[in-house]
C-alpha cells in the first residue's frame, strides 16, 4: 500500500514539474510532438498530474485508513 502511494506521489511530482517546465518553454517537454504549444502541454501533462495527485490523495486519505 505504501509503495503504491509513493509511486503515485513521484509520478505526480514528475508531471507537475513537466507541466511547469512546459509552461515556460514547451519544447523542453514536447520535443517529440509535431506541434508543440502551451495548450497541448497543459492538456497532456496537466491532466496526468491531476489524475496522479487525485489518486495519491485518494490512497492516503480514503483507502489507507481502511486497511
Amino acid at each position: 500500500m505504501e509503495t503504491l502511494s509513493i509511486f503515485f506521489y513521484v509520478l505526480a511530482l514528475f508531471f507537475s514539474f513537466a507541466l511547469l517546465t512546459g509552461m515556460v518553454k514547451p519544447i523542453f517537454v514536447g520535443w517529440f510532438w509535431a506541434v508543440c504549444n502551451r495548450a497541448k502541454v497543459l492538456t497532456r501533462y496537466g491532466s496526468l498530474a491531476l489524475i496522479c495527485w487525485a489518486t495519491y490523495f485518494f490512497i492516503e486519505i480514503v483507502w489507507a485508513p481502511l486497511h
